[in-house]
């Protein structure tokens, strides 16, 4: 885990001036998918969770306790809004930081650039690590998301997403012949139905589904 407040004292004076504190309680939301991103957030103490938005009031977990940065990716990638919910998985203490002055510290002489790398190096190394030893499994998981997300909800519990199989093979990182082995798997499991370029979902199954998925990491 990284010194956040070793890398907060090496900020420049200027920098440092504009440090805010925070305090977050535990389950306390921090932002919220969809929300403007003004601030950066560098915790000192505490962990948080990146949740995805409730479907038919559930949530779920895209990764769990994480530390140090909060809204850098959405900064650096200038994005303007939140690309998900981020939740306090305990007490958190820190400092924010505007997003203007997270910009500028990127060409400052401080500890924060390449201690952002070596965190994001991580956290792509544990991601990628854990889809290269469950290949099929997190294709599951991420077929079954997509199609919650982008589908349309219909009035029986269900979601139907109309896609051509190439387009979702690309979107979801797999071949057409891997695709065909995961579609052909969550239908022996009842978990999707298909009729052409159309999946259809059952969200309850599919939310428990991928709710033992973060468990079982």
């Amino acid at each position: 885990m990284l010194d956040i407040q070793r890398i907060i004292n090496s900020f420049p004076p200027s920098i440092k001036a504009k440090l805010r504190p925070f305090y977050f309680k535990k389950g306390e939301i921090i932002i919220r998918k969809g929300d403007n991103v003004d601030f950066g957030y560098f915790v000192i103490d505490g962990t948080f969770d990146t949740i995805e938005d409730s479907i038919d009031g559930k949530k779920f977990l895209i990764a769990k306790d994480q530390s140090e940065f909060i809204c850098m990716m959405d900064i650096f990638s200038e994005n303007n809004v939140q690309c998900a919910t981020i939740i306090a998985r305990t007490d958190c203490v820190g400092y924010k930081l505007s997003k203007k002055a997270c910009m500028d510290l990127l060409d400052s002489p401080c500890l924060f650039q390449p201690s952002l790398i070596r965190a994001w190096a991580r956290k792509f190394y544990e991601t990628t690590t854990t889809i290269y030893r469950y290949p099929i499994y997190r294709t599951k998981t991420k077929l079954i998301t997509n199609v919650l997300h982008n589908g349309v909800d219909n009035n029986n519990g269900t979601t139907t997403l109309s896609i051509p199989r190439d387009r979702l093979a690309d979107t979801i990182g797999c071949s057409r012949r891997t695709l065909f082995r995961v579609l052909q798997s969550l239908k022996e499991d009842g978990l999707i139905t298909t009729a052409g370029s159309k999946i259809t979902v059952d969200k309850e199954k599919a939310l428990q589904f991928i709710t033992k998925a973060d468990m079982d990491d």
